[in-house]
C-alpha cells in the first residue's frame, strides 16, 4: 500500500526529505492529476461578469431573467423582468454611477490598482427584490467593485464594514442606511431610477473593466475575530460561472432559487451562472424560514437549489412535492445519509459541496447516490 511505496522510496533515496517522498503508485498519481483538471478550464480569461450577461441578453432578450416570489401572489402574477428589461435598468444605474466618477483624472476609468481600489468601491444595501440584481450588474457595468451589505445585519457589523471598506458610493433604497452617509460618501437611491423603457440610456455603456479587475469584496462572518474582506476578481467569477454551468448541466430551461444574502457568496452561484445561459432567477422575498424557501421552490417549479444541510433535511421531508428540483447542492456542514434518502428516491440530484469565500464559492462537490447511502 501507500506505506510500502513510501518506505521503498526512502530506501532508494535516503538523502531526500520525507516530505517530498512519494506515497502514491504511478497509476494513482495519474488518476488524481486527471481529476484535478478543472471543469470549465476553457473559460476565456478576458471576460468580465457583465460581459457574460450582456452576451446572453443579446441572445434571449425576451426570456424571463428574474421572478420575485411575492408571498400571497400566484406565480403567474409575481413581478418579473426579462433579460432586456433587467439589462436596461442596470444600464441606467451604470450611467448614473459613471456620472459620479470620483477620480476623473485617472487615465483608465476602469483601473483598479492597489492605490485606486478604494476609489472604485460601491456598497450595496437593498431589500430582497429584483433591484439587488440591478444594483450588482449596474455597478459592475460602471467599472466599480461591489461591497454587498445585508440590511438585516446588526447595525454594528454594517458600521464596521463601512468603516473598513469605506465605499465612496452606497446604493440603497428609502429607509435603509440613510444614517450611513458620511463626508465623501454618495448615496444613490435605486428607487429613483427612471422606469420608462426605450430611452437612450437603456443601451449598454462602453465596456468598463477587465478580467483582472475586482468584481466584489465579501466580508467573512468574523467568527475567529474581526471580519475580513475577501477580494474576488472578475476572472474568478467568470471561471466559476463556466465551471458551475458545465458541472450542473445548467440550461435556459432551468429556474434557480435565490435565497442567499447578497453579502453571502452562495448568491454568486444562484445568480451569475443562470444569467449567462438564459435561465431564470427566482428571488425568495422572505428566506428566514425553511418553510418559505421550500414553498417558493415548489410553487415556482424551481429546478436548482443551493443550500445547507438544515434546509436539505426539510426538503427531504417534502421530497414528493419537490420533484421539480433536479439539482440540490448542500454545503457548509456535514450532510448525513438520512437527510437525503427520500430526495434520492425521487430521483433528485443531491450534491455535497464545500468551498470558502476565498476560493470563489465552491471548491469541491460530489454527487450523492443511493448506493452510498
Amino acid at each position: 500500500g501507500h506505506f510500502q511505496t513510501l518506505a521503498g522510496a526512502a530506501v532508494a533515496e535516503p538523502e531526500r526529505a520525507l516530505s517530498v517522498l512519494p506515497m502514491l503508485q504511478e497509476d494513482e498519481r495519474r488518476q488524481i492529476l486527471a481529476l484535478g483538471v478543472p471543469v470549465g478550464a476553457h473559460a476565456t480569461a478576458q471576460e468580465t461578469v457583465q460581459a457574460l450577461f450582456e452576451q446572453q441578453v443579446a441572445r434571449t432578450p425576451d426570456a424571463v431573467a428574474v421572478i420575485v416570489a411575492e408571498p400571497g401572489l400566484a406565480p403567474e402574477h409575481c413581478p418579473r423582468l426579462t433579460y432586456a428589461e433587467l439589462n436596461a435598468r442596470a444600464n441606467r444605474l451604470a450611467r448614473s454611477l459613471l456620472a459620479l466618477r470620483t477620480d476623473p483624472g485617472a487615465a483608465q476609468p476602469h483601473s483598479l490598482g492597489s492605490a485606486d481600489l478604494r476609489h472604485r468601491l460601491v456598497g450595496l444595501c437593498l431589500g430582497r427584490s429584483a433591484d439587488m440584481l440591478v444594483a450588482f450588474l449596474g455597478a459592475l457595468k460602471a467599472g466599480f467593485a461591489c461591497v454587498p451589505l445585508d440590511p438585516t445585519w446588526p447595525p454594528q457589523r454594517i458600521a464596521d464594514i463601512l468603516e473598513d471598506a469605506d465605499p465612496v458610493v452606497l446604493i440603497t433604497e428609502p429607509g435603509l442606511l440613510e444614517a450611513a452617509q458620511s463626508e465623501g460618501r454618495i448615496l444613490v437611491s435605486i428607487a429613483r431610477l427612471p422606469l420608462a423603457a426605450g430611452a437612450p440610456e437603456d443601451a449598454n455603456p462602453a465596456p468598463q473593466g477587465r478580467a483582472g479587475d475586482v468584481a466584489y469584496i465579501m466580508y467573512t462572518s468574523g467568527s475567529t475575530g474581526k471580519p475580513k474582506g475577501v477580494v474576488t476578481e472578475h476572472r474568478n467569477v467568470t471561471g466559476y460561472t463556466r465551471s458551475f454551468t458545465e458541472w450542473t448541466g445548467l440550461t435556459a430551461a432551468d429556474r434557480a432559487l435565490q435565497h442567499g444574502s447578497l453579502a453571502f457568496d452562495i448568491c454568486i452561484e444562484e445568480i451569475f451562472p443562470q444569467l449567462s445561459v438564459g435561465a431564470s432567477v427566482v428571488i425568495c422575498v422572505d428566506p428566514a424560514g425553511v418553510e418559505a424557501i421550500a414553498d417558493d421552490s415548489i410553487r415556482h417549479r424551481v429546478t436548482m437549489v443551493c443550500t445547507t444541510p438544515l434546509l436539505t433535511q426539510y426538503f427531504n421531508s417534502r421530497a414528493a412535492e419537490a420533484a421539480c428540483v433536479r439539482f440540490l447542492a448542500s454545503g457548509g456542514d456535514v450532510l448525513r445519509p438520512a437527510e437525503i434518502s427520500d430526495l434520492l428516491a425521487q430521483g433528485i440530484g443531491v450534491y455535497n459541496s464545500y468551498g470558502p469565500t476565498e476560493s470563489t464559492v465552491t471548491e469541491i462537490g460530489r454527487a450523492s447516490c443511493r448506493e452510498r447511502v
